[in-house]
């Protein structure tokens, strides 16, 4: 179970790795620690042509409704996603990737792992509109933990750059994006 991570890079350099044409990553700060309810970075998708861009987002999934009775979830198993409704429209509008340096380690300075390479988790995201202000929330994925292990939770659902394109495509079904999803997590 994933409960914090580090990003060390600018939001600029996150939205050129992953090729973003836009990057609203405004009062976001790198950081060797990132726990759930805070603010991170996320790459989504805009437009039908798919295009990329970064902004904030709060870690801890609110749904749209959401109407203050249910504790944010900072992660899901796919397993869940896949049979529970609760998901079902960032399924099919919320898909996006939560971009990490590496598991945060307490103490560290993000200098320390400024060399890190960036990975991509698979993510959904919530936006509601809160007093006029657009907020958006996430939840990591997680593929399922190995039997025996205890854990409610795998690893996080991390995708190389055929599984980030096809899971942000704004074109797939949600069910061709969750076989993708599937498929690329099973490697």
């Amino acid at each position: 179970m994933l409960t914090s991570f580090a990003l060390t890079p600018s939001a600029e350099t996150v939205a050129a790795l992953f090729g973003a044409a836009r990057s609203r990553g405004m009062g976001w700060r790198p950081s060797s620690w990132f726990q759930p309810k805070r603010k991170i970075l996320i790459v989504r998708s805009f437009g039908d042509a798919g295009a990329r861009e970064v902004i904030t987002a709060s870690w801890g999934f609110v749904p749209a409704w959401h109407d203050g009775e249910l504790e944010p979830l900072s992660q899901v198993g796919i397993r869940r996603v896949e049979t529970n409704g609760l998901f079902r429209d960032a399924l099919r509008h919320g898909r996006c990737l939560i971009p990490m340096s590496a598991p945060a380690v307490p103490g560290a300075l993000p200098d320390a792992l400024g060399s890190a390479p960036v990975v991509a988790a698979a993510a959904l995201a919530s936006i509601r509109l809160v007093d006029g202000h657009e907020r958006v929330s996430v939840a990591l994925l997680t593929a399922e933990a190995a039997a025996g292990t205890g854990e409610r939770h795998g690893l996080p659902a991390l995708l190389d750059t055929a599984g980030r394109a096809a899971w942000l495509d704004p074109h797939a079904s949600t069910a061709g994006a969750l076989a993708g999803l599937r498929a690329a997590v099973s490697h």
